[in-house]
Parts: C-alpha cells; structure tokens; sequence
C-alpha cells in the first residue's frame, strides 16, 4: 500500500473529464485524456521547481463521477471493494523516461491493455470500476525519468450515462 501522504500537500488540479471516446481520441479539451495530459505537464513543472532537500511526488486521483445504485453486479463489486480498500491492487512502472510515457502507461493500466492492466481486470472483473491512485516521482532529471506506483480499489459499477470522471492532482513533498 502507498504510504500515507505526509508532509505538505499542494493542490493543483481538481476537475471532471468526459471518458467519452471521441473527444478523448481527438484529446479535446474537458476529455479525461486532454485534462490527464494538461495535469501532468503542469506537475511535472512544478516538480521541477520543488525544494531538492525534500521528496516531492504527484498525486493523481482519478474516480468515477457518479455509480449505479442498483445494478446486477453490486454485490460482487461491494465484496471487491471491500476487500481492495483494505489491501489495494499494486502496480509499478519504476522508469519511465519522459511524461509521454508516464501518461501512456497510466492509460494502459486504465483502459486494461499490457501487463499491469491486464492483471487489474483480471483481478477486478466484470463491470465493477477500479478507482485509481497514482503516485509519480522523479528518478531522475536530467535526462527526465520517473516512476509511477498505483494503487487501484475496485470499486461499484461506474454509471456511463454521466462518463465522467474526478481527476485531482497534489504535490506533495516531504522534508526531513
């Protein structure tokens, strides 16, 4: 499980973004993959910018706006829940080398292509909605590397009337 976020915690983003599939194809603006993308330039800015002397990391939050109240899976999607918010789904991406890559491996794990996100929908079945916490540092500057720990909580079916999703972004950084 990540470690609590300590330390000071500076908010940077707070938006809803659309997860529906043209506007995030063309990447418009209000689309989960334009707001992703905008969040992370600004982060990675400010990253950059961070005291050297104390650890700074991202927080990236990303949940379904609204869930369905009833549904035939909730019982299932409760019992997952459950068990995850206790013991999240870990999965780790620890040398990323530029913030394209940091994205495309986040949309990966999120839409379950590749490895990691073949296993988190093996893991979270059915129409139950992972929810996500990504937490991104650098490993490096110069060149640009970084790594990304998510943790994932599968969560109630996720209402694709609304397909909306919360996107949050901390800094956060931890001086000793």
């Amino acid at each position: 499980m990540l470690s609590p976020v300590t330390g000071i915690a500076d908010p940077l983003v707070d938006v809803v973004a659309t997860a529906n599939f043209l506007p995030n194809v063309w990447k418009s603006k209000g689309s989960l993959a334009y707001e992703s993308e905008k969040s992370l330039r600004l982060g990675s800015e400010r990253l950059k910018s961070a005291d050297s002397a104390c650890h700074a990391s991202l927080i990236l939050s990303v949940v379904p706006n609204k869930t369905l109240e009833s549904h035939e899976q909730n019982s299932i999607c409760a019992r997952l829940e459950n068990k995850t918010s206790k013991s999240p789904l870990i999965y780790s991406a620890p040398d990323l080398l530029s913030l394209e890559a940091v994205s495309s491996w986040i949309t990966k794990l999120s839409r379950g292509s590749g490895t990691a996100g073949n296993d988190l929908y093996r893991r979270c079945p059915g129409s139950c909605s992972p929810r996500y916490m990504h937490r991104i540092s650098y490993t490096s500057e110069a060149p640009e590397h970084f790594s990304v720990i998510s943790e994932a909580i599968c969560g109630q079916v996720r209402d694709k009337d609304d397909n909306r999703f919360q996107l949050k972004m901390d800094l956060t950084s931890d001086c000793h």
